[in-house]
């Protein structure tokens, strides 16, 4: 990203003019550092309540003023879990996913390589039978969400739409509700999840 669009873009978080995808694609390009840095916070904040708690137990019997059980609770949300916490809570998010785990992935990643990318892309296989139009959306869709996300393209640039706008041409072609399949389910996910506002 350039310099002028870098400055651009905390112009426009300071200003608080971010679109729905500008901001989307920020928080996502920014998840893992805020959690990195929320948890060496954590540990920092907890090395210095004991060390509080040390120089305070030597001074006096009275706990300190900071180190009251009400101001110590403000960043348990910020520690990790136990290891048992942390396995359960795995566990529980691991079941969860499965339930919800075909909105946010419609297609495996290898499902689509071998099925949908390595069709167009292989030049070397002749063998295989032609795509269907409803593979072909998936193609475009997941095509347009590799756009948007990718950080180095402005947001909602002209060929997310392109990509988005063919794919929606090409989930047209054969009616979803007379041609029920996988890729025409996936595409129909794939195409609710890209026009989404959220």
């Amino acid at each position: 990203m350039s310099s002028a669009s870098q400055l651009a873009q905390k112009a426009k978080r300071r200003n608080a003019t971010l679109s729905c995808a500008e901001c989307r694609r920020f928080v996502l390009a920014n998840t893992e550092v805020l959690h990195d840095k929320i948890t060496i916070l954590a540990n920092r904040v907890r090395a210095l309540e004991d060390a509080l708690q040390d120089v305070q137990s030597s001074v006096s019997s009275q706990p300190h003023p900071l180190l009251t059980d009400e101001l110590r609770a403000l960043k348990k949300p910020l520690e990790r879990e136990a290891p048992e916490e942390q396995a359960q809570e795995q566990e529980q998010e691991s079941v969860e996913s499965i339930n919800v785990g075909s909105l946010y992935t419609p297609i495996p990643e290898a499902e689509f390589d071998e099925a949908i990318f390595a069709r167009v892309y292989d030049s070397m296989d002749t063998e295989r039978a032609p795509m269907d139009a409803h593979q072909l959306a998936v193609l475009c869709f997941v095509l347009a969400l590799g756009t948007l996300l990718d950080l180095e393209k402005p947001s909602l640039s002209a060929e997310a739409m392109r990509y988005y706008q063919l794919g929606r041409a090409a989930l047209s072609v054969d009616s979803v509700l007379e041609s029920q399949s996988i890729p025409a389910i996936q595409a129909v996910v794939s195409c609710l999840a890209l026009a989404s506002p959220a």
